[in-house]
């Protein structure tokens, strides 16, 4: 059946159903994954730059960036985590400054060894 066909027939039915399905768990051949956040920064610094217009969902953008270089400069899990949430709260209150004529705000973030 297609999909299309698919879809009118969902959007008119309000039931949901399920069927159990079977599946099996299989080792992979290699080598473990390691955890990329583990490997500290180097001597170079790090800029990132971020331009949100008023669409809220970007911000989450500028979080993971935040997290991310956290982790890499150092920063303890729980940290990185708070500081995060705090440039994420940060942002959010800028763009409530902000109007569509603003054109938008620009964040930068530069990681060094020892700062951010």
């Amino acid at each position: 059946m297609p999909a299309t066909a698919t879809v009118v027939i969902a959007r008119g039915s309000k039931e949901s159903g399920s069927a159990p399905t079977e599946n099996i768990t299989v080792r992979i051949a290699g080598k473990h994954a390691t955890f990329v956040w583990q490997i500290l920064m180097t001597d170079e610094s790090t800029r990132v730059e971020f331009h949100l217009d008023r669409d809220p969902r970007l911000i989450s953008a500028v979080r993971s960036a935040v997290q991310f270089q956290a982790a890499r400069a150092g920063l303890e899990e729980a940290g990185c985590e708070n500081f995060a949430i705090a440039a994420e709260e940060v942002c959010k209150e800028a763009l409530t400054q902000f109007t569509d004529a603003d054109g938008g705000l620009d964040v930068t973030l530069e990681t060094f060894s020892d700062r951010i």
